[in-house]
Parts: C-alpha cells; sequence; structure tokens
C-alpha cells in the first residue's frame, strides 16, 4: 500500500519527500511539470503541464491506485481538494468526502448553507447570463465582486464599479456575482482535532485582497492584542465547523 501525493508547488516549499521519509509506505507523487524533484525516495513521478485544470491527473492517479493501492491520498491546493475526495469516495479511502468538502470549494454551496443556518453573508447570486447579472445589480448597489465559483487566492475576481463594467464581462459561465463590503478583511487560521479547535490565530490583511492584481503586496498580520470582537472572531470558525460534516481526525 502507498500514499498518494498531489501537489502544484514547489518541493523547496513543501517536501513532502522529506517530510514522509520515515514511513515505510511507497509514496507516489502527481504534480505540476515545473516541480523540482529533489528526493529519490517516490516510487513513481508523473507530471503534468496545466495541472489545476488537467483531467488527465485524476485518470492517471486512478490508475496507481488500482496498481498498486493507496491507503491516504495528500492534496495541499485548493484545485486538488475535490479531486482527492472524488477519488477516497471511488475506491473507499479513508478521509473527508466530496460532499464534506465541496462547501468549502463551491461558493455557492457555502453560501447557501451558511445563509439556511443564519449566518450573516453578503447578498449574492449565480447569474447565468448578462440580463440576470443586470437584475442583480439593480437590487443592490454598485460596486459588486464578481469571482469564480470556485476559484482561490482572489485569482480572476473583478470588481464591478458600475454598468458599463457589466456588460465589459466576456462571460458569467461558473461565476458568483456578490455585494462588495467596504472595510478591512480578516481571516482565522484554526486547527480542527477531535470534535474541538485547539488552535485558533486571528488575522488581518494590510491592504485589500485584491490590491495584488496592482502589483502591491498582498500580506496579512496576526493579530494579539485581545479585544471584544476579536474573541468573537476566533470562536466565529467553532460556529461555522460545526455546521459542516468532518470526520474525526
Amino acid at each position: 500500500m502507498g500514499i498518494l501525493i498531489f501537489s502544484n508547488s514547489n518541493n523547496m516549499h513543501i517536501p513532502f519527500g522529506e517530510w514522509l521519509d520515515p514511513i515505510k509506505d511507497e509514496l507516489f507523487l502527481i504534480c505540476d511539470n515545473t516541480y523540482n524533484v529533489t528526493h529519490t525516495k517516490y516510487k513513481a513521478i508523473k507530471k503534468f503541464s496545466k495541472y489545476d485544470n488537467n483531467d488527465q491527473v485524476l485518470e492517471y492517479a486512478k490508475s496507481i491506485i488500482k496498481e498498486y493501492g493507496v491507503r491516504f491520498i495528500i492534496g495541499k491546493s485548493e484545485c486538488d481538494i475535490l479531486r482527492c475526495a472524488k477519488l477516497r469516495d471511488e475506491f473507499n479511502i479513508d478521509g473527508q468526502t466530496y460532499k464534506q468538502f465541496l462547501p468549502y470549494r463551491n461558493k455557492i454551496v457555502m453560501k447557501n448553507y451558511l445563509k439556511s443556518h443564519n449566518i450573516l453573508i453578503a447578498n449574492f447570486c449565480q447569474p447565468k447570463n448578462l440580463n440576470e447579472a443586470i437584475t442583480f445589480a439593480e437590487n443592490n448597489q454598485f460596486p459588486l465582486i464578481l469571482k469564480p465559483i470556485d476559484g482561490s487566492g482572489s485569482f480572476n475576481t473583478i470588481k464591478i464599479n458600475c454598468m458599463n463594467d457589466m456588460y465589459n464581462v466576456n462571460s458569467f459561465k461558473n461565476t458568483m456575482l456578490e455585494e462588495f463590503i467596504d472595510g478591512k478583511m480578516y481571516h482565522v487560521d484554526s486547527l480542527y482535532l477531535n470534535d474541538n479547535i485547539v488552535f485558533s490565530s486571528p488575522s488581518v490583511y494590510e491592504s485589500g485582497c485584491l490590491e495584488f492584481q496592482s502589483k502591491k503586496s498582498l500580506k496579512s498580520y496576526t493579530l494579539a492584542k485581545i479585544i471584544h470582537f476579536l474573541i468573537g472572531l476566533k470562536n466565529l470558525p467553532v460556529k461555522l465547523l460545526m455546521l459542516y460534516q468532518h470526520i474525526k481526525i
């Protein structure tokens, strides 16, 4: 039996081979064709161009599982989360399932789920065409945000400031349109273990999440000062995690 690893990150930053070296399992690596592999323990290494959206990645993974057997699947990147989940479902491998992971990757599923549990979120819609987008804009104030349903890192996310911007959108396929909420952006990094959050660290972005599009630095810093709203911010992941279905880790 082996461990199947998906990675679109450089080996220098995520050296899976070194980390898993003490384990006796055979290691199989599927990665981007720019991945610099320096570890020699891998049983097999397969590189793909256009890694994030290449359908052959999943087919090759299936062939590895069928030929060698795999007991764990590791995927760090957001583009790999649902790939790994599909494989676990199909081959009955331990780990989170497609249904469990879907709310983390599909923003429409995520927001509908949170909204149904009275979590305050920005108004949103999934426009099928320009007319539906215009209707949403007429019922909500500009600016608006248009983003891919399964996007990550604010890539391909645009700010719609007026109706002319809306007319200039090339396609609304697989997108979500939502209100733009002005203010500081926070994120909370938490470790969820045995039905409890054992670590939680709130941070605030120094600039807006779209600033990288104008070649400005996108960075955040941790918040150490305990203030009233920060306590609520740290507890928010607890509330959200209780809504989603989780496996025991």
